[in-house]
């Protein structure tokens, strides 16, 4: 059985492009100085727990183009069996897109058991694509997750946003993005791991499309223009009636107090 960890590689905060870089035709088509943002990395420690806790197999998989081998070795070196490369860029494709590429190429994985995300990349904030692949999936989606334990038939989820921990109950496959726990920070690996790394099979992916059949359709909440309107007035209470009165004009509430 397989944990796939999605790890998207991305340019490194750390260091400052230069302007030719900038200027450059591949500028906005593909990563430049790649690494690994932290939330790809606090799920690929958490799917490493797993693997030490049940025997799971850890598989990598990732849509990038031109990723250095130190960086994809660098994952198998911390204990991944297996490294999946879709050589497409990441740039091209939208999360719905990402989402489809996604779901093709886990066809190619044995036995996958569970899909871990990062909760966001750390040069797209968008964190769409983790559910967009469970609905091509079609299995359950559990966001912020933060721990994993094996129940009596299936598996017991807990998640945290803010102040506010939930535990969920899958009895089958799931994808959930991973959130930073404190206790999911990636492991180093030791020089021996580094150099059994250079054995472990990485595998490009080329006959994985965009434009194949969907099975799913997600609606999207259309934007809405807003605008501010200052109510004024020589007190509270007439500030107060004068919103009043003009929610009622615009049928936003009815007399009686109660939403429209």
């Amino acid at each position: 059985m397989n944990v796939v960890v999605l790890m998207k590689p991305i340019h490194d905060p750390k260091v400052t492009l230069t302007q030719a870089e900038v200027e450059g035709a591949d500028f906005g088509i593909k990563e430049q100085h790649m690494v690994f943002g932290p939330y790809d990395e606090n799920a690929l420690e958490t799917a490493l727990q797993s693997k030490d806790k049940w025997g799971l197999q850890v598989t990598v998989l990732m849509v990038a183009q031109d990723v250095p081998d130190d960086l994809l070795r660098s994952v198998l070196a911390v204990g991944a069996d297996r490294v999946l490369v879709v050589p497409q860029s990441s740039w091209k494709l939208g999360p719905r897109d990402l989402g489809v590429v996604l779901h093709q190429a886990l066809g190619q994985v044995e036995e996958p058991v569970m899909v871990l995300a990062g909760i966001q990349s750390g040069d797209w904030d968008t964190g769409i694509v983790p559910p967009v692949l469970a609905a091509e999936w079609q299995v359950p989606f559990v966001a912020n997750l933060v721990s994993i334990e094996r129940g009596d038939e299936g598996w017991i989820l807990t998640s945290r946003d803010g102040g506010l921990t939930r535990r969920f109950a899958v009895n089958g496959q799931f994808v959930a993005s991973v959130t930073s726990s404190g206790t999911n920070t990636l492991r180093y690996p030791t020089m021996r791991d580094r150099l059994q790394a250079k054995r472990k099979p990485i595998s490009p992916l080329s006959d994985i499309s965009a434009h194949g059949e969907r099975s799913v359709t997600l609606q999207w909440v259309p934007s809405e223009a807003r605008a501010i309107e200052w109510i004024d007035g020589a007190s509270d209470a007439e500030k107060g009636q004068r919103l009043a009165h003009h929610l009622l004009d615009r049928g936003w509430i009815v007399k009686g107090g109660h939403s429209a």
